[in-house]
């Protein structure tokens, strides 16, 4: 193999050199793309999440003030399922 040979043989593994750098780029490109939305989506849903934690925390104590309520209603004296009775016997009665 002469100089004149190895001197293209080199040529040729400095562009396929190239070539390969360039096609990396491209991939670690990509790569900080793909990074960057799944980050954004990761943002979005521990927001929304949230929101969603809220509202149930909100609806929970809504509906437990309701069932208190309820249960003092029902606890409460002449009121509750004995009152009811006692109010449907006068009813029946009359």
């Amino acid at each position: 193999m002469n100089d004149e040979q190895m001197r293209e043989i080199m040529r040729h593994f400095d562009v396929v050199a190239e070539q390969i750098e360039s096609k990396l780029a491209v991939v670690a490109e990509g790569h900080d793309v793909l990074r960057r939305q799944a980050e954004a989506f990761r943002d979005e849903v521990r927001r929304e999440f949230g929101e969603v934690k809220s509202l149930v925390r909100f609806s929970y104590a809504e509906l437990d003030q309701r069932i208190q309520r309820l249960e003092q209603e029902v606890e409460a004296p002449g009121r509750g399922w004995n009152g009811w009775r006692r109010r449907w016997a006068w009813v029946e009665a009359a």
